[in-house]
């Protein structure tokens, strides 16, 4: 979501009017002990400043993340909010909040989603201690002709669903993201994924069952040992993904990847504007 400037005076004017609560009840609470003449020790219906000053801290706190949630929801990114709490608690403004978000996350989205996207694709190379330095002998651990084979732990820790299903298909949307960005050039920031949960989600579907897909990927299987297979249309496309992710999106790849020249036209951009 993008706020506009009325969204972003709304917003203030909102919360200038929730900060006026405490005053108002302590304003309310001296009033009824002066023309009732209370003492000190008796309660009023109004003594709740001190609560009601802890709940409009939360309140604070929640629309700093909403803007910052907003702003970001549809991106692939990951966004730091503790981080950004710390830094406006206290002075909450929706036009610097936003300014934030756009100086800190927006304007390099793309980077910072490529960045998180092949991180956590490559923590699914599959553990072995003799490959862990040695970025040919990953190739060969994880390429097999037209498919990749990544691996995922399964386990889950609730009693009642011994497959932690969300993380594993979280982690193949990164894989089916990943393919698409250095295939087909689509923007880090941007691109996605439904199709791995509508075909998980599928009416009395196997989770073990080998799905099929339109696209750079065109199969999966997920292991009861957690290997995942990523069938892709030919071997020249798994082997260009599969050097994207050991050797990153850079000369090194050894191939002249779509995303290589959709970063360079962004960066022509930024440089002429």
């Amino acid at each position: 979501m993008k706020f506009d400037t009325y969204h972003l005076d709304l917003l203030n004017k909102l919360w200038e009017r929730v900060r006026m609560l405490p005053g108002l009840l302590k304003l309310a609470d001296k009033t009824i002990r002066e023309v009732l003449k209370l003492p000190e020790e008796y309660g009023t219906p109004f003594n709740y400043g001190v609560l009601l000053e802890n709940y409009i801290s939360r309140i604070e706190e929640d629309m700093i993340i909403f803007v910052a949630f907003h702003m970001t929801k549809d991106l692939n990114l990951t966004v730091d909010m503790s981080s950004i709490i710390k830094h406006f608690q206290g002075r909450f403004d929706a036009f610097e909040v936003a300014n934030y978000i756009e100086s800190k996350y927006l304007s390099r989205a793309d980077e910072i989603a490529l960045k998180r996207i092949r991180s956590n694709v490559r923590s699914m190379i599959p553990p072995d201690p003799d490959i862990y330095d040695d970025p040919e002998k990953i190739m060969e651990k994880i390429l097999e002709k037209n498919k990749l084979v990544l691996h995922c732990y399964l386990e889950a820790y609730g009693f009642h669903e011994p497959v932690n299903k969300r993380e594993v298909l979280d982690s193949i949307a990164d894989v089916f993201k990943f393919a698409k960005i250095v295939l087909e050039g689509k923007p880090p920031s941007t691109v996605k994924a439904e199709e791995v949960y509508s075909a998980y989600s599928a009416y009395r579907s196997d989770f073990f069952e080998k799905k099929e897909f339109w696209g750079p990927i065109v199969a999966v299987k997920v292991y009861k040992n957690g290997n995942i297979r990523f069938w892709f249309r030919n071997e020249k496309d798994a082997k260009e993904v599969a050097r994207a992710i050991v050797y990153g999106l850079t000369e090194d790849t050894q191939t002249q990847s779509k995303l290589s020249e959709y970063l360079e036209k962004t960066q022509s951009c930024q440089e002429n504007a």
